[in-house]
């Protein structure tokens, strides 16, 4: 060990002092500077879902509330969310890409063998800016008018019926798999390339049940084309409050809810992610963003950083129980 005099010490320390204070006054000061060029939002879903949807309406208003600043929303679809969560995670680490996703974001990392990327490690959650309930619904030829209609004929029929979802290892895909799995029945899957096509599928009577985002069939609904069973949240959703949860309606102890919200590559600055966190936080608190959400299939959850960064762990396990319990695999 190398002898430093008194005096030399006392310097050094001041000098260390400075530099630390030096270093955290410069991290605010970068942010506040924050944004100054474009940023990009990439979405993990379609245009129309409830993820992009909510990238769009937040994008739009923090360019609002920042001045001008430009959000520019961009879709990389395909591989359920991971063709996005890739892109991010090997994007540089300043703040100008971030990642708009949902559960899938989790679920993935059980479906697929080798993720190129690690959902947890290679991200920094930025906020959760609502939770998307699901609704599955029916042909309104069916015969089935409630959930319990719909289970007992699955157990009349066993493996007759035909379902669909927006792919394999979807939200859409594991809420009906986890229900026929709960109920102790059997439907073949037909997985198609997006929401759409399964929704017109299941208007045509090609397809007998399907589950969907609120936002995405309840056009459909409310038009008399297709008859609502049941949401998948833990109580009714206050987009629809007529139509009973899941769980409510025949299948007890039912959930399957899907968080909406935004990443960041790891290494962004703790201050820009602050940043970036508090706007979304107080824009997703206001009476106007409540309305946007509910008109979603989203309910007014919200989580900053913090809370956020402390639910990654906990969101993996959870997709990996219900991944284990469906057998659901990735396209």
């Amino acid at each position: 060990m190398i002898a430093i005099p008194k005096r030399a010490a006392a310097r050094l320390r001041r000098a260390l002092f400075r530099a630390v204070l030096g270093a955290a006054v410069t991290l605010p000061a970068a942010a506040q500077d924050y944004p100054a060029r474009p940023i990009r939002f990439i979405v993990s879903t379609a245009p129309g879902t409830t993820v992009d949807a909510a990238a769009r309406y937040l994008g739009a208003k923090l360019g609002e509330e920042w001045g001008g600043a430009a959000v520019i929303v961009e879709n990389r679809i395909g591989a359920n969310g991971a063709i996005a969560s890739d892109f991010v995670a090997k994007s540089p680490a300043d703040g100008y890409t971030l990642l708009f996703t949902a559960g899938s974001h989790y679920a993935t990392r059980w479906m697929v063998a080798k993720l190129p990327y690690d959902p947890v490690e290679d991200f920094r959650p930025v906020a959760r800016v609502g939770v998307a309930y699901l609704v599955l619904v029916v042909p309104s030829a069916s015969k089935a008018n409630s959930m319990a209609d719909l289970i007992a004929e699955m157990k009349a029929r066993p493996g007759d019926l035909v379902y669909s979802s927006a792919g394999n290892g979807s939200a859409t895909h594991l809420s009906s798999v986890l229900l026929t799995s709960m109920a102790g029945v059997s439907a073949r899957h037909v997985p198609y390339k997006g929401a759409a096509q399964a929704l017109t599928d299941t208007i045509g009577g090609q397809v007998q049940f399907t589950v969907a985002g609120i936002a995405t069939a309840a056009g459909h609904i409310r038009a008399g084309r297709l008859k609502a069973l049941g949401v998948t949240g833990p109580k009714r959703s206050q987009s629809l409050p007529d139509v009973q949860a899941i769980a409510e309606g025949g299948l007890p102890g039912y959930e399957l809810t899907t968080m909406v919200g935004m990443l960041a590559p790891r290494a962004t600055p703790p201050a820009i992610v602050r940043k970036l966190s508090n706007a979304l936080i107080k824009l997703s608190s206001t009476p106007e963003y409540k309305a946007f959400a509910a008109a979603q299939g989203m309910e007014p959850d919200f989580a900053d950083t913090d809370k956020f960064s402390a639910e990654a762990v906990p969101d993996l396990e959870h997709w990996r129980k219900v991944i284990a319990l469906s057998g659901a695999k990735a396209d």
